[in-house]
């Protein structure tokens, strides 16, 4: 493990204002999952229900300019699946937006259930699944090449993964990299590599009470890179590269004094900054043209500490070259 002193210091003061934000708050009872950019004035996200009785989640359209959530896309429902849960979606290169729905089968016929990967376009409204095979139930979202010809995706969610897996048109691969635990992954737009989170060992180092996470790249055959950052005692959310592929954002937990939040990350240099701090923060994804940034915040005190907000969160996204760094 590279020794943490070898990183630069990151800056920990807040670069986003919240009280500057475009709030758009989940309906009653709700939440967001993690956002996707259709343009720059149009998002898809999931919402579910956060109170009993759960109810499986839907894929809703939401505009900036008039903040209003709605209509709901409606996706197929394939034949084999007797309810479908929307769990995730995602801006993918082309500019369709993917949908990752878990499949429950009839019980009488396929108790178990399963991961479908459907791609929607915005433009026209068509839908076309992307894999003909199956994917792991609650398996992490793919990540694809610039040419969609290749994606990358854990088998589980929340740090319970045990393998990344190469996913093609027709088949799929275990990708080993020699780690305990796999918990994301992100192909940069470029296509020249990929930054993932795992943990190396199931046993904690010297010194600490926990197993960590560490944060690297890897090449686009698998073959193991650096760590970018200090370890992290949670391996927080998802990466998500900068449409010009410069930097990294992410929901990262605290280690050693460092606040809990939302931060950037150069690849390259490790430099970093926190751009929010605090509890309550969840996923974040760049807009297309990278001017802004939208947060899902969850059960997060207002800036002016009378009330919690559950909704989306809307920043403008400040040069990161411009952010004073040490």
């Amino acid at each position: 493990m590279q020794h943490e002193s070898s990183f630069p210091e990151p800056r920990v003061e807040a670069v986003l204002a919240e009280a500057q934000a475009r709030f758009i708050a989940a309906p009653p009872g709700a939440a967001f999952g993690a956002p996707a950019w259709i343009s720059d004035d149009e998002l898809a996200a999931v919402v579910s229900t956060t109170a009993p009785p759960r109810q499986q989640g839907r894929v809703y359209l939401v505009s900036l300019s008039t903040s209003r959530i709605g209509p709901q896309l409606v996706l197929p429902s394939p034949a084999e699946c007797h309810s479908l849960n929307a769990r995730a979606v995602e801006r993918l290169p082309d500019g369709r937006i993917g949908v990752l729905h878990d499949c429950s089968g009839h019980v009488s016929t396929m108790p178990n259930f399963h991961g479908q990967l459907w791609a929607y376009e915005p433009r026209t409204g068509e839908t076309a699944r992307l894999f003909p095979y199956d994917l792991p139930p609650l398996s992490g979202f793919p990540s694809f090449s610039p040419d969609m010809s290749k994606a990358i995706m854990t088998d589980g969610p929340n740090g319970l993964s045990s393998h990344f897996y190469w996913l093609y048109p027709d088949s799929s691969a275990q990708l080993d990299l020699g780690v305990a635990t796999a918990r994301g992954a992100s192909w940069s737009p470029d296509g020249s590599r990929i930054a993932v989170i795992d943990m190396p060992r199931s046993l904690p180092e010297p010194g600490h009470l926990f197993p960590a996470f560490e944060i690297r790249l890897i090449s686009t055959d698998g073959v193991p890179g650096r760590p970018i950052a200090p370890p992290i005692p949670d391996g927080g959310t998802p990466l998500q590269w900068s449409p010009n592929g410069q930097w990294l954002l992410g929901t990262l937990l605290g280690l050693d004094g460092v606040p809990t939040g939302l931060w950037i990350i150069n690849p390259d240099s490790g430099r970093r900054a926190l751009l929010l701090d605090g509890d309550g923060i969840g996923y974040a994804a760049w807009s297309p043209d990278g001017t802004k940034v939208a947060v899902t915040i969850k059960d997060r005190t207002s800036s002016s500490g009378l009330e919690k907000r559950t909704g989306l969160a809307i920043f403008d996204m400040p040069d990161p070259a411009a952010i004073d760094m040490p």
